[in-house]
């Protein structure tokens, strides 16, 4: 019954950083799907091998 008398401590100076967190992961998926497309328009890519990508990963 001794943790029911303890009180959580928490952090006022500890700052928020899942806004930069998600920011990132949005950049870097950006820039992984800008790649894929630029691989995907060169001459030796077929349409079909694209599509079995998505479809098969």
């Amino acid at each position: 019954m001794a943790m029911t008398d303890r009180t959580q401590i928490v952090r006022g100076d500890a700052r928020d950083h899942d806004a930069l967190i998600v920011a990132g992961y949005l950049i870097a998926s950006t820039i992984f799907m800008l790649a894929l497309y630029w691989a995907a328009t060169s001459p030796g890519t077929a349409s079909g091998d694209i599509a079995s990508m998505i479809v098969f990963p």
